[in-house]
């Protein structure tokens, strides 16, 4: 399974909070994938981080609830203005 730096989801964070790092530490939105990432560290031992990292398929949770539960919406999302947008494959067939 493909892993997505902690660097990468903290821009995300500060991104969606207004670039406030207080807003950050301060976010309520618990139900967010991201919302246990936000802080560049661990919320348990099985949160998904390992070495820096966070499995894909956080981000991938991300990304199909910014689509409406659509996995289709969210495979073809031409968001490219989005800190998650490349980190994630894309079909390029169309």
């Amino acid at each position: 399974m493909g892993r997505v730096k902690r660097r990468d989801i903290a821009r995300y964070c500060l991104e969606c909070c207004g670039g406030n790092r207080e807003e950050v530490k301060l976010c309520h939105l618990k139900d967010c994938p991201l919302w246990p990432y936000r802080l560049c560290h661990s919320p348990d031992k099985d949160s998904g981080i390992v070495a820096g990292s966070v499995s894909l398929q956080v981000v991938k949770r991300k990304c199909l609830e910014c689509s409406a539960g659509s996995r289709k919406e969210s495979l073809a999302c031409r968001c490219t203005n989005c800190v998650l947008w490349p980190l994630l494959p894309r079909r390029t067939d169309g």
